[in-house]
């Protein structure tokens, strides 16, 4: 069986990205990537029975849930999908009474937009990425989502 490489199938969905950041390391990003991959946390995402991505989380405490990545096909993105996606990661971390954190790549501007969006808040910045978290007391509400998992 041939081994797939996963950052360079993901690279073409993030061309912008890659071209704000001015490089991307084929070799180091697959190493990098296959060193954080957590196959148990990994769930693979599909839409009308189609793999078109995955998310993989961890839990840091009994009260903070990390999402390591959420990557979708570069076709399937700007559909909904992230959105519904995150929203379902929102509300079992609500009735978890936990938070969540991201790092998301500074320049990936459309990601950003999207966890603001969804009432996460930037707590820290460096050269490359942004931290980024939400508590349930978002910018859409006290929880930011309704009693069925909406966003409000």
């Amino acid at each position: 069986m041939a081994r797939v490489s996963v950052a360079r199938s993901v690279a073409p969905s993030l061309n912008e990205v890659i071209a704000a950041r001015g490089y991307w390391d084929p070799e180091k990003e697959e190493v990098q990537f296959r060193q954080q991959l957590d196959i148990a946390n990994t769930r693979v995402v599909e839409a009308d029975g189609v793999a078109v991505g995955f998310v993989a989380t961890h839990c840091v405490s009994a009260h903070q849930t990390q999402i390591d990545t959420l990557c979708l096909a570069l076709g399937r993105q700007r559909a909904g999908i992230g959105t519904c996606i995150m929203r379902e990661l929102m509300q079992s971390a609500q009735v978890a009474g936990a938070s969540l954190e991201l790092f998301v790549l500074t320049a990936n501007t459309r990601a950003r937009a999207l966890y603001a969006r969804l009432g996460f808040a930037e707590v820290e910045q460096s050269s490359h990425h942004v931290r980024m978290r939400w508590t349930g007391s978002g910018a859409r509400g006290a929880s930011g989502l309704d009693e069925s998992g909406g966003a409000v």
